[in-house]
């Protein structure tokens, strides 16, 4: 059997970067999404073996609490995992090194097997031998739950899905919607704040042309912390639900190594 933990090295090119020369959260977001599926292919669970099921993995949930961003041209190190099944979804946990093994960040996700012909979630049991798990090794000790619906919210920006933003299933991209919620922050709150936590759960899919509202609401149980919903226009549908907390720039997280 292949490693259970799978590590790759990633280092950070300019483009990868915002505008203060840090690595974005959506860089990081496609990391994962890398590593995830070459780990999964080694484990024999990947793509080619779902489409032989008439299966693909569809990203559900993730959480991302991030300590340190690396800047360009730093080397970091992307170690994934397994973390075991619950219901319909599959989890996966990440851990972000530096050279030193110092922990950067951290991450969990939920993934769903949905099926080519109906479209809908399948219970991932038929790879319960096939695939390995380190339940007891969890990045995040909080699980990744439904959000809290957003109620009272301001709409803080309006997006319309363009080609560039669709992926190979010609729906947008997951961390398109990371990008536009982040987007909706004003230049002025990041030069002073900067992003700590981050959680969201995919709902439904959008396509070219739908116009995307981003809506904000304080959380009230956690300062600096915003809920966010993002609305389809075309029929008042919720797409995804994110949780964004963020920290004052002379607020530093305690780095611990691995």
């Amino acid at each position: 059997m292949e490693e259970i933990i799978f590590q790759e090295k990633y280092t950070i090119r300019s483009y990868e970067t915002d505008a203060f020369s840090k690595v974005s959260l959506t860089a990081l977001c496609n990391f994962f999404q890398d590593i995830a599926g070459k780990h999964a292919s080694k484990l024999n669970f990947g793509f080619d073996y779902m489409i032989s099921k008439k299966l693909f993995w569809v990203l559900s949930r993730l959480k991302v609490e991030i300590f340190k961003y690396p800047g360009w041209r730093e080397e970091i190190f992307i170690k994934t995992w397994p973390s075991g099944t619950k219901g319909l979804l599959a989890y996966r946990d990440f851990q972000i090194l530096d050279k030193y093994s110092n922990i950067l960040g951290l991450a969990k996700s939920g993934w769903l097997a949905i099926s080519h012909t109906t479209r809908r979630p399948q219970k991932v049991d038929f790879t319960t031998e096939l695939l390995p798990a380190l339940p007891d090794k969890c990045a995040l000790k909080d699980p990744l739950d439904k959000l809290p619906q957003v109620e009272n919210s301001e709409i803080g920006d309006i997006f319309r899905v363009r080609f560039s933003d669709l992926d190979m299933n010609k729906h947008v991209n997951n961390v398109k919607y990371i990008q536009w919620i982040l987007d909706s922050y004003p230049i002025e709150m990041k030069e002073r704040l900067w992003l700590n936590s981050f959680e969201i759960n995919f709902l439904a899919e959008s396509t070219i042309n739908n116009e995307i509202e981003v809506h904000i609401q304080r959380n009230q149980k956690e300062e600096l912390s915003y809920l966010h919903s993002l609305i389809r226009k075309d029929d008042n549908k919720e797409i995804c639900r994110a949780i964004a907390v963020w920290r004052n720039n002379n607020y530093r997280s305690q780095i611990r190594k691995e």
